[in-house]
């Protein structure tokens, strides 16, 4: 059933690599690793803060810091070999298959968990495994309902999902969001996503549009165009948001409609990477009070101002017919910043569009979980940078008075140093993701195949997941931001790391750490390019 010769390859390639990734490959798959964080740190203090080096911070001082740092981030990634690697995956009716490619590579069947929540799939697979290989533990459930429990951590989950991610159904998303939302992967840890292309529905395709509507930065494949050509090779390129190119949500539905394959490409690369860095940490934080004091404001009725203000265009309108703007100051950047909202413009847009897909969907993420629900973290993490910016009231009255001690240590606050000018929303973005433990992505390192199947197109995604507790861990708490990072040396480190992060995801994650930037990507500083995505593969 599951031995065809695309799948076989598909097997092969996306077990050896993430092996490989985590093993032998393991400190190079880092987003802070050495040569580039090292590359980055002597640029900063050799070239841009020379005439800073003084007897008091010698040479010798900021060599001996770095390496005090690298002793510590080796310390938060242990090596590993293959046999110490522990594996989920979806087994489906014949656990073997995947089974046998781990047990090659030398993983050991003790730390091998394989899932399946049918019923009937499920008792094939334990007769199977009786016969063959009794010590492979086969669970008769989900794995997000397993991590809720169990509280196991994963360095390689396979979620190898028969369906597309878009359907009317929690099955595909609801193991999706789990393993981040349970933290089931290892702090460095390879997520493989397996799903099938859907039909061109006009549900579907509507879905696809109001998704896309609103990101910052797409990929093209999503817009039904093809990449570059640079050196022979086939560049995958990002471009400016629906509104540049003239597109609305019905343009962009067309465009799903007509070339499917290409649209639906991009999105199951790109939902998965906003879910793990935005979406999911921040729920962490909405769900849990005594994160979410240390950063927002506890009084509801300024959260909700906060909101309506932002959504509110009354002020552009105000100002256009020349009448004075109340005390409410200004408000509507979310109707005229759509793409600086991505998520919640989306959600949004959902309950307006007139099909039964995209309402399901919009009841889905607006449905409060625990506290708060996902439309909840999208409208709290999206206006995050806007509460420092004429939207008061959101944040914590600590958090406020730390990230002004921190701003006014800054050297280059002003800019004429480094390539981005460090804005204070860059402290508000590090506490929360502090707290709330993110999975950054790794796109240098990222994979994608796609194959034919029996009957379907098939597209496979394999994700390098860090949680860069080496900049998180290092960390004082909030309370202590303005103490420590007043210092120069601490605040220099922690910056590299931030550039680091950002580097990774400019183009797929573009409110990700935006304006991080130390190093321009044509000061010929070797690391200090974008990661680019590679070429879905066709097997």
């Amino acid at each position: 059933m599951y031995t065809q010769e695309s799948k076989e390859r598909s097997r092969k390639e996306l077990w050896g690599h993430a092996v490989s990734t985590l093993t032998t490959q393991r400190a190079g798959s880092r987003i802070l690793n050495k040569e580039y964080m090292e590359t980055l740190w002597k640029y900063s203090w050799n070239e841009v803060l020379k005439d800073l080096v003084d007897i008091n911070t010698g040479q010798k001082v900021i060599d001996d810091y770095f390496q005090y740092w690298n002793d510590f981030s080796n310390s938060c990634y242990k090596d590993k070999k293959a046999s110490d690697l522990k594996v989920a995956y979806f087994c489906g009716p014949e656990p073997e298959n995947d089974l046998i490619e781990l047990l090659s590579l030398g993983v050991r069947i003790e730390n091998i968990w394989a899932f399946e929540i049918d019923k009937k799939t499920y008792k094939t697979a334990l007769d199977k495994a009786r016969k063959s290989f009794p010590l492979l533990k086969i669970f008769p459930g989900s794995l997000a309902d397993f991590v809720k429990t169990n509280h196991l951590s994963f360095d390689i989950i396979y979620l190898d999902f028969t369906g597309s991610l878009i359907t009317k159904s929690m099955s595909t998303f609801s193991s999706l969001h789990g393993v981040f939302d349970e933290q089931a992967l290892s702090d460095l840890g390879v997520l493989i996503v397996n799903t099938c292309e859907p039909d061109a529905t006009p549900e579907v395709s509507d879905f696809l549009a109001s998704y896309y509507n609103f990101q910052p930065m797409v990929e093209c494949s999503a817009y039904g165009e093809d990449g570059e050509i640079t050196n022979g090779e086939e560049r995958v390129w990002f471009s400016e948001p629906a509104s540049a190119h003239g597109y609305n949500v019905e343009d962009l539905k067309d465009i799903a409609e007509n070339n499917i394959h290409k649209v639906y490409s991009a999105f199951s690369t790109s939902y998965p990477l906003y879910y793990s860095s935005i979406i999911s940490p921040t729920l962490r934080f909405l769900r849990n009070k005594s994160l979410s004091k240390q950063l927002f404001s506890t009084n509801i009725s300024d959260q909700k101002e906060v909101f309506a203000r932002i959504s509110d265009a009354s002020s552009f309108f105000d100002f256009i017919e020349g009448s004075k703007i109340d005390e409410g100051g200004i408000s509507g950047d979310r109707i005229f910043n759509p793409d600086g909202f991505p998520f919640w413009n989306f959600i949004d847009t959902l309950k307006t569009r007139d099909n039964k897909l995209c309402n399901y969907w919009f009841n889905e993420y607006s449905k409060p979980k625990e506290g708060a629900s996902i439309l909840d973290a999208a409208r709290f993490r999206e206006s995050l940078d806007q509460t420092l910016y004429g939207y008061d009231g959101l944040l914590s009255e600590k958090i406020k008075s730390e990230i002004k001690r921190v701003n006014a240590a800054i050297p280059d606050r002003n800019g004429g140093l480094f390539c981005d000018i460090p804005m204070p929303h860059l402290w508000l973005e590090l506490a929360l993701n502090q707290l709330g433990a993110p999975y950054h992505a790794n796109l240098k390192n990222h994979r994608r195949w796609t194959y034919k199947a029996k009957v379907r197109q098939m597209h496979l995604e394999a994700y390098t997941f860090d949680r860069c507790r080496s900049l998180y861990d290092f960390l004082p708490m909030v309370d202590m931001y303005g103490d420590v990072l007043e210092n120069l040396l601490p605040q220099i480190m922690v910056r590299c790391c931030i550039d680091a992060i950002h580097k990774q995801v400019r183009w797929p994650l573009a409110n990700l750490y935006f304006g991080s930037n130390m190093a321009c990507v044509n000061d010929g500083i070797k690391g200090a390019e974008f990661a680019e995505l590679r070429q879905r593969k066709v097997l």
